[in-house]
């Protein structure tokens, strides 16, 4: 499916889900289905079309021996039904896109009331039909929903709550939202700093509101091969932390975690708010893989690095004393992008690390600014939507216990701040002591001042 997404080129996708085993096995091969909203057949979306997407399939068919069959749908309750796997290829119409950039977008303080007016219209527009054609499907225990987009500043974690909330029929384990586009800035920041590709940052944990709020964990990123202050060997398949590539936890803790976000920013500003369209259709695809349980590891150490995605955090429900009426609450939950680690069965667990405050505040201000977008939303457009600010916001799930890369590195840091702050205080101790030795009595001062002003 796709809303009108001009970067996505779906040759790109065809190409993953053709060459790229999901459900496991070469014998299984996918069926894929079609649908274009009334905004993809523009003039300039000619790759979208019919003809192009058939003509290329005829041709390069021995090209994938995955795909069993192409199938363009008009119905989208039929496009919908009784699908295995529904990816959402998001973006805005460009017209929306220029009215966003002619308005002030500040990362500290959030959209204006304006500018969130714009985009709820344009969300609600292209995905009131999804949510309809949703709701008409007798099941959805047996389909997952993916969403993805090549643009930065996509409200995708405000989109996907949206249809949280519409669609309850919808498994809360049974939608994923891809966060690829944030770790790709993240990357290049960490490698621009390090003098590396971008491909040799390979794991980059995130928390927060995807298309808002984020915060990179950088004492869990790990980067391939380093050859910096840690004598590497050359090897793709060594790892180091990106602690241990520093060796100072102060630096990593306070400096670049600051910096971090501003750099990505700016070059989100430099080099345009577009992704990689191959790279959305790889990751997707490798989504999918961890997701059935299929997916094998590239990389030494990779099975230990957790993968960032938006999941659904369910809010505490108010449970009634008669156990016969279901319980009930203001407000479903939120999606907010954290890392996960995929069992072998598919399933997952998302981590939280409770201790850290800085993931608590971002998480409380992530689902502060997806109840404001979803506010408008009901505000404006959708008056059945049940919101409520007095609700409690979800609480993060336990950790996952699991001996990884992850919690390896952030009591690593821990212990390092820790020792770099008593470094710290006994340097100022000595240097008090230095002081108090070396100061002069009264009278000796009042002698000495004379040669001190000659000094000067």
């Amino acid at each position: 499916m796709s809303t009108n997404h001009l970067e996505i080129v779906p040759l790109q996708l065809l190409h993953s889900l053709g060459t790229v085993p999901i459900f496991g096995g070469p014998h299984k091969k996918v069926e894929l289905t079609v649908y274009n909203t009334t905004a993809t057949w523009s003039k300039y979306n000619y790759s979208w079309r019919e003809e192009p997407i058939y003509d290329y399939y005829e041709t390069n068919k021995w090209r994938f021996p995955l795909l069993k069959s192409i199938t363009y749908e008009t119905d989208l309750v039929a496009s919908v039904d009784k699908k295995d796997i529904i990816i959402l290829l998001w973006a805005m119409r460009e017209a929306v896109y220029d009215a966003i950039e002619g308005r002030t977008y500040s990362w500290r303080e959030g959209m204006s009331e304006e500018l969130r007016e714009i985009i709820c219209s344009e969300v609600l527009k292209e995905l009131l039909p999804v949510v309809s054609a949703l709701e008409r499907v007798e099941d959805l225990k047996n389909t997952k929903v993916l969403l993805t987009s090549t643009r930065f500043k996509t409200p995708l974690s405000a989109i996907a709550s949206y249809l949280m909330w519409k669609v309850r029929k919808l498994p809360d384990a049974n939608l994923l939202v891809d966060s690829c586009i944030v770790e790709r800035n993240y990357r290049s920041v960490i490698a621009e700093e390090l003098g590396v590709r971008t491909a040799d940052v390979l794991s980059t944990p995130v928390w927060g509101n995807l298309g808002g709020t984020m915060l990179m964990d950088p004492t869990a990123a790990r980067v391939s091969g380093y050859q910096g202050a840690i004598e590497a060997p050359k090897a793709l398949s060594y790892f180091w932390p990106l602690l241990e590539v520093y060796s100072n936890a102060q630096k990593l803790q306070i400096d670049f975690s600051v910096d971090a976000p501003r750099r990505a920013n700016y070059m989100e500003m430099l080099e345009g708010s577009r992704c990689c369209s191959l790279l959305v259709a790889e990751h997707a695809v490798e989504l999918l893989q961890r997701w059935y349980g299929t997916y094998k590891y590239k990389h030494q150490n990779e099975e230990g690095d957790a993968v960032s995605v938006g999941v659904f955090f369910a809010a505490d429900k108010k449970t009634s004393e008669d156990s016969t009426q279901e319980d009930t609450t203001d407000i479903p939950g939120f999606v907010i992008v954290t890392p996960v680690f995929f069992k072998p069965d598919g399933s997952f667990q998302a981590v939280n690390q409770n201790s850290r405050e800085e993931i608590a505040v971002i998480v409380k201000k992530a689902t502060f600014e997806i109840t404001e977008f979803l506010d408008c939303l009901k505000r404006n457009f959708d008056a059945d939507l049940g919101i409520s600010h007095e609700a409690k916001a979800p609480e993060p799930p336990n950790p996952y216990k699991v001996d990884s890369s992850l919690f390896i590195t952030s009591n690593r840091l821990t212990e390092g701040s820790e020792e770099y702050n008593e470094e710290s205080e006994e340097e100022e101790e000595e240097q008090k002591e230095e002081s108090t030795d070396e100061k002069p009595a009264e009278g000796e001062q009042e002698q000495e001042s004379p040669d001190a002003e000659v000094e000067q």
